[in-house]
């Protein structure tokens, strides 16, 4: 179907919900232009709600009972909570919610691939990724590293997360590679599991060549 300009698309979803398979409709959220957190839907199977009184204990999760769900509630992620006879109890009331299952995103660059005067091109060369400048839109969360078993916490500023403030990042973040090592290919690993939005528009590596800083 369609709202405006939007595709709206549905799908067919098979989910173990309360130890049997069920199948849900469910619908791809359009995306969101806005700098704050809360106006994202960054989970699987979600709902949102709002309250016009904050509320502690929200009732009617029953589509997710017996599940481990996430919840982002007035901008701020609150620790993993079970869903218990379609409830679920918080730290403290909010008035915004979006509830629903984690997911995770992986992006795995191809070999880094060039020519460089005097050497010519470096395909097959022994190499390493040192630093990494990414090009971020909205974005917060993840991890990166050389591959997906060396991976760090890309850096934001935790003093807006934890106060629930406004927290997205749009720019140029330079991150350093945790070292994996020599090898031929030269990658980047990302890897998000959190419910913020993260949007990569570009990624310039720094490589070193057998010594050689490129």
């Amino acid at each position: 179907t369609q709202q405006g300009n939007n595709d709206i698309v549905y799908a067919v979803i098979a989910r173990r919900i309360n130890g049997r398979e069920v199948r849900y409709i469910e619908q791809l959220d359009l995306d969101s232009d806005s700098e704050n957190q809360q106006d994202y839907v960054m989970l699987d199977c979600s709902a949102r709600a709002h309250f016009d009184s904050p509320v502690q204990t929200i009732t009617g999760a029953d589509w997710l009972e017996g599940r481990e769900v996430l919840v982002m509630g007035d901008g701020y992620l609150y620790e993993p909570k079970t869903v218990k006879n379609g409830i679920i109890e918080l730290e403290q009331p909010v008035s915004d919610v979006v509830i629903g299952l984690p997911y995770t995103m992986i992006l795995e660059q191809p070999n880094f691939n060039t020519t460089v005067s005097g050497l010519g091109n470096i395909q097959g060369m022994e190499q390493t990724v040192n630093t990494a400048v990414l090009r971020l839109s909205k974005s917060f969360g993840g991890e990166i590293g050389p591959n997906e078993d060396t991976l760090h916490d890309i850096v934001y500023d935790v003093g807006a997360m934890n106060l629930g403030e406004p927290c997205l990042y749009t720019g140029d973040k330079r991150v350093t590679i945790p070292s994996g090592g020599f090898n031929k290919n030269g990658r980047i690993y990302i890897k998000h599991s959190v419910p913020y939005p993260f949007t990569l528009l570009s990624i310039v590596r720094g490589v070193t060549l057998g010594g050689t800083g490129l």
